[in-house]
């Protein structure tokens, strides 16, 4: 963890000086085509950091400054994210953001246009719209991204102190017995709105099926006979009743971003869908991942907005 802080607050340190350094430079507008920035859009932990990661990923492909022209309280959650804030009346000048913004081609579809904005905007500020959620944004910088995105170490000590409470109490139970080097293995289990909210069911999102949940448990568990399964889900009584094997533990009580810290220590991930397991797995140090390939539904109005080769990294297992 020590390590993981240190590169996270040098890497804050180096984009706080160059943002200032630009920033004191600025005579007359002349610098604005320095800079990139997004709009933001609604949305849980994830969202927020897909946009973050595409900002970042984005800027340095187009030798630009990202800065935000919206705050928010996220920012605080990372040990690494320092990204400057200018107000937009300043970046756009006569009200000509909307002028100067690229959209996307679709919430999980990478657009190429993203890693050209100064071919089309040379001498002026620019704005990205959309979701960015493709890893093509900014996987070429992806030292940069996962210092940029190193939760703090408060954040980082609870987790590992979730994780050791929940290994103390499966040695009480004699859990643990014979168990000479646990393997770690996270599976994150979104439900919630998918399954009971009739729009965003109609919209083309599903939630990971039981078959492809039980049938990951038991591959990992052939593969690996020391397991041991944290589960984190919006739903922990449908997890509970779905798993019933001795080597689970059912995280529970923490907020989001201590759980999707905890998913980073894992050694194999089990996804389910969304944007908050993707980046548990993105940053977790787990030698396999594994998701659910049947998301979003085909034929949906959501499937036309995601290209599979474009959301999942191609280092992951599909399975459904």
């Amino acid at each position: 963890m020590a390590g993981r802080i240190e590169v996270a607050k040098k890497y804050r340190i180096q984009q706080h000086k160059l943002f200032h350094t630009v920033n004191n430079n600025m005579l007359n507008g002349s610098s604005l085509r320095r800079f990139l920035t997004y709009q933001p859009v609604d949305g849980g932990l994830g969202n927020f950091m897909f946009q973050s990661a595409m900002l970042v990923g984005c800027a340095r492909k187009n030798d630009r400054i990202p800065v935000r022209i919206t705050h928010d309280s996220r920012l605080e959650l990372f040990e690494g994210m320092d990204i400057g804030f200018l107000n937009r009346s300043v970046l756009f000048p006569n009200n000509s953001r909307k002028a100067q913004t690229l959209g996307e081609l679709g919430p999980g579809k990478f657009s190429p246009d993203f890693h050209n904005v100064s071919s089309r905007f040379p001498d002026q500020a620019a704005s990205l719209s959309g979701y960015g959620q493709s890893w093509k944004y900014f996987h070429d910088a992806s030292h940069e991204i996962r210092a940029l995105l190193t939760f703090k170490e408060t954040i980082q000590q609870e987790a590992i102190n979730a994780i050791l409470d929940g290994l103390s109490n499966l040695s009480r139970r004699g859990v643990l017995l014979n168990r000479m080097q646990p393997v770690h293995v996270g599976i994150h289990v979104r439900r919630g709105d998918i399954v009971s909210d009739a729009d965003q069911v109609a919209h083309g999102h599903v939630a990971a099926t039981e078959e492809y949940l039980l049938r990951m448990a038991l591959r990992i568990q052939r593969r690996y006979p020391y397991a041991v399964f944290f589960v984190i889900s919006n739903d922990l009584d449908y997890c509970r009743r779905l798993f019933r094997e001795p080597n689970f533990i059912f995280v529970d009580g923490n907020a989001a971003e201590v759980d999707m810290a905890i998913m980073t220590f894992m050694d194999v991930m089990v996804m389910s869908v969304g944007s908050y397991s993707w980046w548990s797995s993105y940053l977790s140090d787990a030698q396999e991942v594994f998701y659910f390939k049947d998301w979003p539904r085909n034929g949906s109005d959501f499937a036309e907005g995601v290209a599979a080769e474009d959301y999942f990294f191609p280092a992951w297992h599909g399975d459904n």
